[in-house]
């Protein structure tokens, strides 16, 4: 009886690990299927190529023009004297912020295996309970080894995403509601830009991708021949939620005269801000450095649509104008004369156009201009409308709240061609009047994704 018990055992377990060996390279085979399609579900998908053959002799014909002078006279060919800009241009505190983790010891858990002594199996009791034993042994390995997976790969993208959160927690746009008094470091007091003398001083700033664009209303100079307020734009690095840099490029209005100074006087490619920031829940505060008293106190705006294509940072490369909706001519937006950026995000926009390689410091050019405001994207139509708020250097906020009671808000609506996910194509006639085109009865700007 027993001899018979133990051959059914024999081949149980015989039968059983081969299933064992199976059942683990299946095992195996699942877990590295599943991680590769975990890795691979959040890789973004890769993007197409852009089909810009079109502008191809536009360039082409643009890198004959080597000199600065020469690429100014070529740009200046397709845009109407200084009178048409100066009225393309009205129609459109100082900044004080331009200033670890802990080594967690994990403790390895280690379970003790209870040793079973096994006699000789002298019933048929004793065969069973070695049986439900062994079975029982190798389900629970089973169930571990799947256990320890999950927890492992779940664990790990935790950890990655608290690590990198701050990383994405600075993106979108940002309110500057006032400004943060500091005493030895330590905040004292606290005034809201509502409850100020200038209650109706503005800041905006977005963060997206690598870059930053900001602007306000507030910072001026009576003597300028502009008379809005600045705006800065370029690239930004943040360390941690204490720690970011601001490498600005281009501005309008004050910074944008004051960064083309230090560039040609330095011989750089940007000034560089080091701040100190304490980034909360959709919270943010900003200083200079360490012995700062003032600090910028920011809150985050809420997304007003969800995210669409035409999301991200855009530069103008081309201008197109038209005549009874048949292009005419074409002109490449060489950066070193005038840079055009426009962030889109989540129903927001604001742009910045650098015109200081275009005009000298006394002239009202010289100051840019740029805007803030929201935008809805019909994509069934391809329509964009932008509904304009405020803007930076040139834009007059006087004249135009004069002229409009509303305080300046207008819309816009543009016709859009995307040509691939990284360049489209934006057509209006309302702004037809800033191009010297004889009879020209449309205005495109073509823009590129900036990544």
């Amino acid at each position: 009886m027993i001899d018979q018990i133990l051959r059914q055992v024999e081949v149980w377990y015989t039968e059983e690990y081969s299933k064992h060996r199976f059942m683990k390279k299946l095992l195996l085979f699942v877990i590295i299927l599943f991680s590769v399609a975990y890795s691979c579900s959040d890789a973004k998908a890769k993007e197409g190529k852009a089909k810009s053959n079109a502008f191809d002799k536009i360039d082409k014909r643009d890198k004959k023009l080597f000199t600065e002078q020469e690429r100014i006279n070529s740009y200046n060919k397709s845009l109407k004297k200084s009178e048409s800009i100066k009225a393309s241009l009205t129609a459109n505190s100082s900044y004080s912020g331009y200033g670890s983790a802990k080594s967690v010891k994990k403790k390895e858990s280690s379970k003790k295996i209870k040793k079973i002594k096994l006699l000789s199996l002298n019933s048929p009791m004793q065969a069973f309970q070695l049986i439900q034993l062994i079975k029982k042994i190798m389900l629970k390995k089973i169930f571990f080894i799947v256990s320890i997976s999950i927890v492992i790969s779940c664990g790990n993208n935790q950890t990655n995403k608290n690590e990198n959160t701050y990383e994405e927690d600075i993106l979108g746009f940002w309110n500057r509601v006032g400004t943060i008094q500091l005493m030895n470091g330590i905040a004292v007091d606290t005034l809201a830009f509502k409850d100020s003398k200038t209650p109706d001083n503005k800041q905006i700033k977005a963060f997206l991708t690598d870059r930053v664009m900001w602007i306000n209303n507030f910072w001026k100079d009576s003597l300028a021949p502009w008379k809005g307020g600045a705006g800065g734009y370029g690239k930004f690095n943040i360390y941690s939620r204490d720690s970011l840099t601001e490498l600005i490029t281009h501005g309008t209005g004050l910074m944008g005269a004051s960064i083309k100074k230090y560039k040609d006087e330095e011989n750089q490619d940007f000034r560089a801000w080091n701040m100190s920031i304490n980034l909360g829940d959709k919270v943010f505060s900003q200083k200079g450095g360490a012995g700062a008293e003032y600090a910028e106190y920011w809150e985050k705006l809420p997304d007003l649509k969800p995210k669409s294509r035409i999301d991200g940072v855009w530069k103008r490369v081309y201008e197109i104008a038209y005549v009874n909706n048949v292009p005419v001519d074409t002109t490449s937006a060489p950066s070193d004369i005038i840079l055009d950026v426009k962030v889109m995000y989540r129903g927001r926009y604001m742009y910045q156009v650098d015109q200081t390689g275009m005009f000298d410091e006394n002239e009202l050019g010289h100051g840019g201009f740029g805007g803030y405001g929201t935008f809805e994207l019909d994509s069934d139509k391809n329509i964009l409308k932008e509904k304009f708020q405020w803007g930076s250097g040139g834009w007059n906020e006087e004249e135009a709240n004069a002229a409009n009671p509303d305080g300046g808000n207008y819309v816009q609506s543009h016709e859009i061609t995307f040509f691939n996910d990284d360049l489209f194509l934006q057509v209006d006639n309302q702004n037809a009047g800033v191009l010297q085109g004889s009879g020209a009865t449309g205005r495109g700007l073509v823009y590129k994704r900036i990544k």
